[in-house]
């Protein structure tokens, strides 16, 4: 049956408003905010009730409206536009995984799926009698001429909107990252370790300067059935102090190798005055797939709550 509960909460109050709608009421919001559907015979007498208590606010507008709903203004209709919605993240990859499949935009398939829900919500209406059913027909035409609309072109790909929040977490794992990377380089040089490793691990990063949201893409694989998400990073800029000090200390032979590691190259990124060298780290690119099981999200099949998993 149709949700014609009398009392309903603030956050419910686009319930209240469609309840009231059909119902040729209005709303009327108490002390605790509460919104409470009052029908045409009850509307004189909640305004005497309130006028014996001395509420004159709450009379007055509930007064104010009801003048409203007797001049016919309550029986408009919104024109169908544009909205934006929020989804919970496995919603919104089960519309993006039947927008691929049926070769629809993802806003046509949230569209055509939600006119499916609001028919079936509104054929729940049609046995109430406190509900004029004329109203309810104008809905549903409303809806027909909406699932008539013209399909939008499919898109093969999403960028999702990513921020990457710079957190200690973050930090230290991206400064680890560039630190065993740069060893693996040295090591295919022929770089000793122990003799590179705490300077290495001494590199300066301006957390606050740089910019290090990577850029994500998004899209479905029909024949594995699963979602190919790609992560971009940018490259930033790591700082080496003492560049030309510390290369004073070790083999002479190592100089070179130390340079081409570090991609030294007529002095372009070397402040001489500072022996300072700024280094940018070859930032990887990163793939991974997901699926959905149970309702829940799977990155490369680890639950996507397991973030530890998911770090590792």
């Amino acid at each position: 049956m149709a949700n014609l509960q009398t009392i309903f909460k603030p956050k419910q109050e686009k319930i209240a408003e469609f309840n009231a709608y059909v119902t040729n009421s209005i709303i009327f919001k108490d002390e605790k905010g509460n919104l409470i559907p009052i029908s045409k015979s009850e509307i004189n007498e909640k305004i005497t009730q309130l006028y014996t208590n001395k509420n004159f606010n709450l009379a007055g507008e509930l007064l104010k409206s009801a003048k409203k709903l007797l001049k016919g203004q309550g029986t408009e209709v919104a024109e169908v536009v544009s909205k934006s919605i929020r989804l919970d993240s496995v919603t919104y990859m089960k519309s993006q995984e039947i927008a691929h499949k049926k070769n629809l935009s993802l806003s046509d398939t949230i569209r055509t799926t939600s006119i499916q829900k609001m028919k079936q919500k509104l054929d729940e209406y049609k046995n109430e009698p406190s509900v004029d059913q004329e109203k309810v027909g104008i809905i549903n035409d409303l809806l027909k001429s909406w699932e008539d609309k013209n399909p939008t072109s499919p898109d093969k790909e999403y960028f999702p909107q990513y921020n990457c929040t710079i957190t200690n977490e973050t930090k230290e794992l991206l400064s680890e990252f560039i630190e065993y990377s740069i060893l693996d380089d040295c090591k295919e040089e022929g770089i000793p370790i122990e003799d590179v490793r705490d300077f290495i691990s001494s590199f300066y990063i301006d957390w606050e300067g740089q910019e290090i949201f990577p850029e994500v893409s998004l899209s479905f694989n029909l024949q594995s059935n699963l979602f190919e998400l790609d992560i971009m990073w940018p490259n930033f800029l790591v700082i080496f102090q003492d560049y030309n000090a510390f290369k004073e200390n070790i083999d002479i032979n190592l100089h070179n190798k130390l340079d081409n590691v570090f991609k030294f190259n007529d002095n372009l990124d070397y402040n001489e005055e500072n022996d300072c060298l700024n280094y940018y780290p070859l930032m990887p690119n990163t793939s991974s797939t997901i699926h959905i099981e149970n309702d829940k999200l799977f990155f490369d099949s680890v639950d996507a709550v397991q973030r530890d998993a998911l770090n590792a």
